[in-house]
């Protein structure tokens, strides 16, 4: 009726099971603000609410 699509909200520990037998690079699941290359020269972003992390397969 409203026209926008359903999502489902997930905590972080709830999206950490999806990287289970892969290898969850740094910072791990975290605050996707957090994801950035250089933190340092901007200072630390601020956090936001939505989650993601990074994974290898080995």
């Amino acid at each position: 009726e409203g026209g926008s699509i359903p999502y489902i909200l997930r905590t972080p520990e709830q999206l950490a099971r999806y990287f289970d037998g892969l290898e969850l690079l740094e910072p791990g699941v975290a605050s996707c603000s957090r994801w950035r290359p250089d933190t340092e020269a901007l200072g630390l972003p601020a956090e936001v609410h939505q989650y993601g992390g990074v994974a290898r397969k080995s």
